[in-house]
């Protein structure tokens, strides 16, 4: 898709809907120092404009636009412009020295040696402009990595000196808590959430031998614990397909592997995917579904995008597809909208970034999954009664602006769970009670002139 002048490589990419995206990353400035860079669009990607970002912003590394229009975004800055290191010379050593685990690193921007600190920022128009939340303290030198659950919600990776932390946030991004710190010798940049509940933070650990490293939370980020897989040098990223299943993509140079876990990351197995030829940049999973899809860069001759796919939970994938077009580009980002509709986001370092679009990805999703319905409907809810959490599945035959909404007895509205532009389909959402106190809820589906309200009980 046409993309503005000014962006060099694009590390995340989100969509609100079918039309509203966005994209952030880092381009060059004028003397070659690393600049913090984003784009947005309103039609699909039909055109990209600029994004307005905090001055000395560095790097957009992750992102995540709700369904309000809010976002938030975690981003490194700059201390002093411009940095003192060559970021393309850097990289370009560590290809020659087939550094992978600090290659990943190096491509977000993180260079030890360079004055950065990490910083929040927040937007209201999805993802036009945005404005600073919170920075970290001096203490943390950069953000490798964060996800967020919803608008209060989240958590990044933050090194220090000589840690690796994943922090908490429960207001937004303003305040941030230390939850977890990884053995010395050890870091991560990528972490996900299935549910409000469970999570992984994905990396490497080189205490002894360089070793896969793999953080795990079963309780919404508050304890965590870790294990190694030895197999994987660097475990690179992560995605899930429902609130147990998690995958996990690893490489022990020269070999690519995926892992997955069926039991909420607690025990880890090594699928059917294993090459000596593809360096993956990415894993992402349609949510409810066994189909998902690797991405990244052939190794040799020279770099080549590629995707594999997968319609049994990798027990088995598919050839390589290959996006020839784009020589010596590297791809990072992924958005999937649905079993067709697919965004890819990179670029090429020194000149131009890239996002790329499908429309017909066709994803090779079960046929019973993609049964659509006939009908609105709300379900009951489950487990009912729950301690804290419990799950809402509705149903709706066209699409339709969804809102689903929690109230207490007395009717004041406790909860916004869906809020948005949803196509037909079956969907489920987490209502999470951890703050509130036992007693009887609603829960109400509004979708076009359809209107359904269920009873809820929390035992705590």
């Amino acid at each position: 898709q046409p993309l503005p002048d000014g962006a060099s490589l694009l590390l995340t990419i989100d969509f609100l809907n079918y039309n509203n995206g966005f994209s952030g990353g880092w381009k060059w400035g004028q003397t070659f120092d690393v600049e913090g860079t984003a784009v947005y669009t309103t039609n699909g990607g039909s055109l990209w404009e600029l994004s307005d970002l905090p001055d000395s912003t560095r790097v957009i590394i992750k992102s995540r636009i709700f369904n309000n229009s809010t976002g938030i975004a975690a981003a490194a800055y700059n201390y002093i412009i411009p940095s003192n290191v060559n970021l393309i010379n850097y990289i370009d050593e560590l290809y020659r020295k087939r550094d992978y685990t600090q290659i990943p690193y190096a491509l977000i921007g993180y260079v030890r040696g360079a004055q950065t600190g990490g910083f929040i920022l927040n937007t209201s128009d999805a993802g036009i402009t945005w404005n600073t939340i919170t920075a970290l303290p001096d203490s943390f030198s950069y953000i490798t990595g964060a996800y967020f659950l919803d608008e209060n919600i989240g958590f990044i990776i933050a090194p220090t000196d000589s840690l690796t932390h994943i922090l908490k946030t429960s207001d937004g991004g303003i305040s941030w808590q230390i939850k977890f710190t990884f053995p010395p010798n050890s870091s991560s940049r990528s972490i996900v959430f299935s549910s409000p509940l469970n999570g992984v933070a994905v990396g490497y650990n080189i205490s002894t031998t360089e070793q896969g490293i793999i953080a795990v939370t079963n309780d919404g980020g508050e304890n965590w614990s870790y294990q190694f897989i030895p197999e994987a040098g660097n475990l690179a990223a992560a995605s899930f397909s429902d609130e147990n299943t998690f995958y996990v993509t690893g490489l022990n140079f020269p070999n690519s592997y995926v892992f997955k876990s069926t039991n909420a990351g607690l025990d880890w197995f090594q699928t059917a995917f294993q090459s000596t030829e593809f360096f993956l940049d990415g894993i992402n999973f349609l949510e409810g579904t066994d189909a998902g899809f690797v991405f990244g860069t052939t190794f040799q001759p020279s770099t080549q995008i590629f995707f594999i796919k997968t319609d049994d939970g990798g027990n088995s994938w598919s050839e390589p597809e290959f996006i020839f077009s784009f020589p010596d580009y590297l791809i990072l980002g992924s958005k999937i909208l649905d079993d067709n509709n697919l965004y890819l986001s990179g670029g090429n370092l020194a000149e131009q970034g890239l996002i790329l679009k499908t429309s017909d990805a066709v994803l090779p999703v079960e046929l019973d999954k993609l049964k659509q319905p006939v009908e609105y409907s709300l379900e009951q809810n489950y487990p009912n009664p729950f301690n804290p959490a419990t799950t809402v599945r509705y149903q709706i035959p066209e699409i339709s602006f969804v809102t689903i909404k929690v109230f207490d007895v007395l009717g004041k509205e406790i909860a916004t769970l869906v809020n948005g532009e949803k196509p037909a389909g079956n969907y489920e959402v987490k209502f999470d009670g951890t703050n509130l106190p036992s007693g009887i809820y609603f829960y109400q589906l509004r979708a076009g002139s359809y209107v359904q309200t269920k009873k809820m009980l929390m035992i705590k």
